[in-house]
């Protein structure tokens, strides 16, 4: 029995040590050991130390250096990892919230997912963008424990259709009568207890699964450095025609509108410079669309837009890098805040073909003055919730 018990310890350690986190703790606890000089015979037999003190400086330098790379190697997964499952039931999704899910436990302390179509379990009545936000602030209540503040690092990946997304966005800006917050605007006598919000995006470059692709605060709402236009210019917005521009839509009608006149924009962000555009800007002109869901409109306001802002990134996805993402939600947030100030907007619809993080992030800054206009011509059924959970029903994983 003894033996037996002896293999499990020695098969157990060969495991541990086999692992990244076995092999800087074997480095830490030598650094320590050059860096507290428990080691001076060792370090006293390289020949061209012999006893010199510049020579045993270098080495307890160099051991400090080794405990702290191995602290912070040890100490790289940190934070809670939420995976936000609000798609269909397609292979296609199941394996994305799959690799979603590996990504987060690599990178943090805990991970957990919400599926609000497995919480549901055919219930209806219930909003699941509203279950899947209460959910979230429950277990960073849990994570909190009995502490005074929940982890500061949450990162959230998103799995959800445009509308969800959108909707999330704006619950997790606003967050009504919550304790828990993770967007903050700054200058607030009681800051909220999450500070460092991110959203992780799926990458689409080979031998990649995610990024940080937004940090998820009041900096989102600030304009583009120079050097953030330039990167634009240079990485991101399309090459062909004018990658931003305003068009009149209303027939007669300048760019002023009538006095008093409700004044609606179409705010059209294609991505990939793909077909999208034209589109957008005939159900925009029309107020009619046999693939996109109108809104409906007040009586007696008009159907259709009277401008649309049209902003267009190059063929090709846009580089996973954050400033990338960010420089570009801030670009589309202040041309529109700059036309609803220059041409009196009353309302806003946005048309997008973004991935589902720009969209978040829009409903996040735009949900209170814009409706997204969603694509429903041949994705209706995908972007609806299963009666049943049949996801990847994965709501209790933890790392």
């Amino acid at each position: 029995m003894g033996g037996l018990l002896r293999r499990m310890r020695r098969l157990w350690l060969v495991r541990f040590l086999s692992t990244p986190e076995g092999l800087w703790t074997v480095l830490g606890a030598g650094g320590a050991a050059l860096a507290l000089g428990l080691v001076p015979d060792l370090v006293q037999l390289i020949p061209w130390v012999d006893g010199s003190l510049p020579g045993m400086l270098v080495w307890a330098l160099l051991g400090l250096v080794v405990v702290s790379v191995a602290q912070h190697k040890l100490r790289g997964k940190e934070g809670v990892g939420i995976v936000l499952y609000l798609g269909g039931n397609e292979r296609w999704h199941h394996s994305r919230v799959q690799a979603m899910v590996d990504h987060a436990k690599r990178h943090h302390d805990t991970c957990f997912v919400v599926e609000p179509s497995y919480l549901l379990q055919g219930t209806t009545g219930i909003d699941p963008v509203t279950i899947t936000h209460r959910v979230v602030q429950a277990r960073l209540e849990e994570a909190a424990g009995t502490a005074a503040e929940v982890p500061r690092n949450v990162s959230f990946y998103v799995n959800a259709p445009h509308p969800h997304a959108y909707e999330l966005g704006k619950i997790l800006w606003n967050q009504p009568a919550e304790r828990v917050r993770v967007f903050t605007e700054r200058g607030e006598d009681s800051p909220p207890l999450v500070l460092n919000g991110s959203l992780m995006g799926m990458s689409e470059e080979q031998g990649q699964v995610a990024f940080r692709m937004l940090r998820l605060d009041s900096r989102l709402k600030e304009a583009p450095t120079t050097e953030e236009l330039r990167l634009l210019e240079e990485q991101v917005l399309s090459t062909q025609r004018e990658p931003s521009r305003l068009e009149v839509l209303e027939a007669g009608q300048d760019d002023t509108g009538s006095p008093g006149r409700p004044k609606r924009l179409a705010l059209i962000v294609s991505f990939e410079n793909n077909a999208i555009t034209p589109k957008a800007l005939e159900a925009a002109r029309s107020g009619r669309s046999n693939g996109y869901r109108i809104p409906r409109v007040p009586p007696g306001e008009p159907s259709a837009c009277a401008l649309a802002r049209v902003i267009t990134t190059r063929a090709g996805n846009v580089p996973d890098q954050l400033r990338c993402h960010e420089a570009l939600v801030r670009h589309v947030f202040t041309t529109w805040r700059k036309d609803v100030h220059d041409h009196h907007i009353t309302d806003t619809w946005l048309f997008t073909d973004g991935p589902t993080g720009f969209v978040l992030a829009l409903g996040a800054l735009l949900g209170k003055n814009a409706t997204l206009v969603p694509w429903d011509g041949d994705s209706q059924a995908r972007g609806r919730i299963p009666e049943q959970g049949h996801g990847p029903n994965l709501p209790g994983v933890t790392a």
